[in-house]
């Protein structure tokens, strides 16, 4: 990144800005005219409300300049996406001080594809990260946020991820290829506070072609995670096929009649012909069209019966 455009941010007025979308490759540099809290871009800038940041940090960098961002008191969103390296996660730990007061939270760390290896991947490091640094007394540092979006490892950290939710505020989760969905789904279904939420998306593939046992086990976690409560409007489900054939129709209508929109996805291998879409079963497809609340449908399935043979929706 060059000099010449971070040094435009010295002419911005104080308060200017609502939001900071930076997106890039940071590369070898954490630019100090930026995040530093002595001359860096958020000295005064303080009614900023949204931050989405996409960095990339070498390994053996250091965050050698001093960075607060406790005035950043109007601060509601951050979008965080992140390899796996020290430096990144010393920069987002700063951010999360101010978990009490978000009420947007998307994590992604550590590479897209879940089958990259991370070395030197500690989950409890992740687990310090979003809990650590509790204050007395705090026994729900998430208790304003209404969504959540999570691309990382889950394991060993599920239940207290779900403690440190307000689930009464908890509106939306979006969970991406993370290893320990399963029990996570299980904590939220038997935690002690009622679930309220009117979105949930699903994205999952196992890490292994040969891993066979954990779409079952997730598509019981799912059945059970579905009947736990009854307030769903969007429901978007991208699961291996196996978990999607064993879908039953009553864990969807039991949130009629507010389901709105609806998408059930079998994930696919192209090596793995075994993985193609499942064919859909003729008592799921006529349930989930005859007579059924949903506006916006999307399968990716195969369907055993002519369409046109269906009953009008």
């Amino acid at each position: 990144m060059s000099a010449h455009p971070l040094n435009c941010t010295s002419y911005l007025s104080p308060g200017l800005l609502n939001s900071i979308l930076s997106s890039w490759d940071l590369g070898p540099c954490l630019p100090c005219e930026i995040f530093s809290s002595e001359r860096g871009l958020f000295t005064n800038q303080r009614q900023i409300k949204s931050i989405n940041l996409v960095t990339c940090v070498m390994h053996y960098e250091t965050l050698d300049f001093p960075i607060d961002i406790s005035h950043l008191r109007n601060l509601r969103s951050l979008t965080y996406t992140s390899p796996w390296y020290p430096a990144d996660l010393k920069l987002i730990q700063r951010f999360l001080q101010l978990r009490h007061q978000l009420s947007t939270l998307e994590l992604q760390i550590g590479p897209i594809a879940p089958e990259i290896a991370i070395l030197g991947h500690d989950t409890f490091d992740v687990k310090d990260l979003l809990l650590g640094n509790q204050e007395v007394g705090e026994s729900q540092p998430f208790f304003n946020l209404e969504t959540l979006s999570l691309r990382l490892s889950l394991n060993h950290m599920e239940a207290d991820i779900v403690s440190a939710l307000n689930l009464d505020c908890l509106r939306c989760v979006k969970l991406h290829n993370c290893n320990g969905t399963s029990n996570f789904l299980d904590a939220l279904s038997n935690s002690t506070q009622s679930l309220k939420l009117g979105s949930f998306q699903l994205t999952f593939a196992p890490s292994r072609p040969d891993d066979h046992r954990s779409p079952e086990i997730l598509s019981a976690a799912l059945a059970r995670f579905l009947m736990a409560f009854q307030t769903l409007e969007d429901l978007y489900l991208s699961i291996p096929r196996i978990s999607l054939k064993a879908i039953e129709c009553r864990t969807i209508q039991n949130h009629y009649p507010a389901l709105r929109r609806l998408l059930l996805h079998g994930t696919i291998r192209l090596e793995d012909p075994s993985s193609y879409p499942v064919e859909i079963s003729d008592d799921l497809f006529y349930a989930l069209l005859t007579g059924c609340p949903v506006e916006c449908l999307s399968l990716r399935m195969q369907l055993r019966i002519p369409v046109s043979v269906k009953p009008k929706v």
